[in-house]
C-alpha cells in the first residue's frame, strides 16, 4: 500500500484513499510535522492492521546507516528518510504523525510514503516479527531488509497479491481476498512482465 502517486503530467497528486481515511494534513512548519489518518478497515492480506508501525519500519529501513536505525539497509534515496526525527501512532496507530528535525522541512511531505517513494509506499512491520526480526534491532532490521529483497511476498496490503514468480522474468498476481478498497479487483489474473534488456 502507498499514500498516494503523482499522475503523468508531474504535478497532480492523486491521494491513495483506499489506504487513507482523509487527505494528509500538514500540522506545523516549525517544527515541521504532518500526518496520515490510516482508514480503519485498511489491514494487510493476513488481517492486520496497517499501523503507524509500518511506517516506522519503512522509515528506518529507508534512512541513511548514519542515522543508526540499520546496519545492512541499502536505500536508494535517503534524504526524505533522514529529515525524519520521529514518526507517532495514536489511535490504535491509526494516526500516523511525522515530525521533521530542527531547522528541516519538506516541500513535498505529502509524497512520502507513496509510489514515488523509497520503498514505493510502506512496508509491513509483522512480517519482520512473525520471522523472528526485531526490528528494534539495527543488525537484525538489516536482516530483514535483505529478507524482503530476497523473499517472494506472500503478503499484501493493496488490492492483488503475488502468488507465482521471479525478479527476472515476471510476476503472477490474483485478487487479495482481504482487499479493503472501494473497488475490487477487476482480472483473475493479472501477469507483469519484465524488460532487463536497456
Amino acid at each position: 500500500p502507498y499514500t498516494g502517486q503523482f499522475e503523468p503530467d508531474g504535478e497532480t497528486y492523486k491521494f491513495n484513499m483506499d489506504l487513507l481515511a482523509a487527505e494528509p494534513e500538514l500540522l506545523s512548519e516549525d517544527p515541521f510535522s504532518y500526518q496520515f489518518q490510516v482508514r480503519d478497515e485498511a489491514v494487510w492480506d493476513d488481517g492486520t492492521p496497517i499501523t503507524a508501525d509500518d511506517f516506522v519500519v519503512t522509515w528506518h529501513m529507508s534512512a541513511s546507516e548514519s542515522e543508526g536505525y540499520c546496519v545492512g539497509c541499502d536505500s536508494r534515496s535517503s534524504a526524505a528518510a533522514d529529515r525524519i526525527e520521529s514518526i507517532v501512532g495514536s489511535d490504535d496507530g491509526k494516526t500516523v504523525t511525522v515530525t521533521l528535525k530542527e531547522g528541516q522541512s519538506d516541500p513535498e511531505w505529502f509524497a512520502n510514503f507513496g509510489t514515488g517513494d523509497v520503498a514505493g509506499g510502506i512496508m509491513p512491520a509483522h512480517i519482520a516479527e512473525q520471522n523472528d526480526f526485531d526490528i528494534s534491532d539495527p543488525e537484525q532490521l538489516g536482516q530483514y531488509f535483505q529478507y524482503l529483497h530476497t523473499t517472494m511476498p506472500t503478503w499484501s496490503g493493496g488490492p492483488y497479491r503475488l502468488v507465482e514468480g521471479d525478479l527476472e522474468n515476471s510476476v503472477i498476481k490474483e485478487p487479495n481476498e482481504a482487499w479493503y478498497g472501494e473497488i475490487d479487483p477487476t482480472l483473475d489474473t493479472y501477469v507483469v512482465r519484465f524488460l532487463t534488456d536497456q
